[in-house]
């Protein structure tokens, strides 16, 4: 489901998983969610903030985060950005927060 109107975008996803049956895990949370909003300045700058409920530590646990991203187009063919999540860090309190900031050339 999604929903763009002007300057704005907002979407969301909930998926039923099944690896409580087929996973190295047990007591994961049956659905997944991930809802964004996106905030478009111009065509060049973006502001990305979204919440989800996912299987972190590669599926063996629950996890919620809150993530964000800025992306600036340079140039039509350069993007400078910066994401991240801010973690609960999941069952076992482990997952931690993730930040990231990069260059991509688009050829």
């Amino acid at each position: 489901m999604s929903y763009r109107h002007g300057q704005w975008y907002i979407g969301a996803t909930l998926t039923r998983s099944d690896l409580n049956e087929h996973g190295k895990a047990s007591n994961l949370n049956d659905y997944t969610y991930d809802v964004v909003g996106e905030y478009s300045f111009n065509s060049d700058l973006k502001f990305i903030l979204h919440h989800a409920q996912v299987y972190g530590n590669w599926g063996a646990e629950n996890e919620r985060f809150v993530g964000y991203g800025v992306h600036y187009y340079v140039t039509p063919k350069l993007l400078a950005l910066s994401e991240g999540r801010f973690s609960n860090g999941g069952d076992s309190g482990t997952i931690g927060d993730t930040h990231v900031i990069g260059l991509e050339y688009f050829y």
